[in-house]
Formats: structure tokens, C-alpha cells, sequence
């Protein structure tokens, strides 16, 4: 039987020095822009600290027409040009460090409005 000292192997290839997991539920750290604020990078920065070798984001929208909550974060693909837009996910990712992070996407399905575009 494992411990949650012995590393694991995931099949993706990713190799995690321990089981040791933190995994976020929903944490209001982007305001109206639905970007990473300083809260969020400040959590994560902790998290990526400590002795969990992996972090799995909060949802994370792909869409910022169809939101799950007003504070969800989205990856925006109509501003991923924008290099001040990248430098803030850029300084998330390394907030975490050193460990890896997974970011949960999502779709927020069924709670989209009733009667939205849904192009």
C-alpha cells in the first residue's frame, strides 16, 4: 500500500514527488474582470510553497459570455494577444511554483441563462 510520501506517476508523465494534493473550491479572487487578482496569487503562492507537490485550480472558464458566477475566472481566447493579459496568467503560473498545477476548465452548462447566444 502506498504512503503519501511515495511519489506517483501520473499517466500523463508527470511525476509527483508525493500524494499531497491542495485543491481549490471557490475562491472570489477575480473581481469584474475575471482575471487573477493579488488574493489569488498570494493563495497560490502559499499553496505552491507547502509540502502538497500538486494544486488544482477552481474552475476556470473558457468562455466569458457563459459564466458559472459572477467571480469566476476565464481564460479569455479574444484577448490572449494582449501581452498584459498573459503576464497575469504568466505570474499565476508562477506563483505556484514549484509544484505542477492542474487548472479545471469549464463549462458552466445548464447554468447558462435560458434563451442565451450560445455561439
Amino acid at each position: 500500500m502506498a504512503s503519501l510520501q511515495d511519489r506517483v506517476l501520473l499517466q500523463c508523465g508527470l511525476m509527483l514527488p508525493n500524494l499531497l494534493v491542495n485543491s481549490a473550491m471557490l475562491e472570489p479572487f477575480s473581481g469584474n474582470n475575471h482575471i487573477p487578482d493579488e488574493q489569488f496569487k498570494k493563495l497560490y503562492s502559499a499553496w505552491g510553497k507547502g509540502e502538497r507537490k500538486m494544486i488544482l485550480t477552481r474552475n476556470v472558464q473558457v468562455d466569458p459570455r457563459h459564466l458559472g458566477s459572477p467571480v469566476d475566472l476565464c481564460v479569455d481566447s479574444a484577448r490572449i494577444s494582449d501581452p498584459e493579459y498573459r503576464q497575469v496568467w504568466k505570474e499565476c503560473a508562477q506563483a505556484c511554483a514549484p509544484g505542477p498545477v492542474v487548472m479545471q476548465i469549464n463549462n458552466p452548462g445548464h447554468q447558462t441563462m435560458a434563451g442565451e447566444d450560445l455561439d
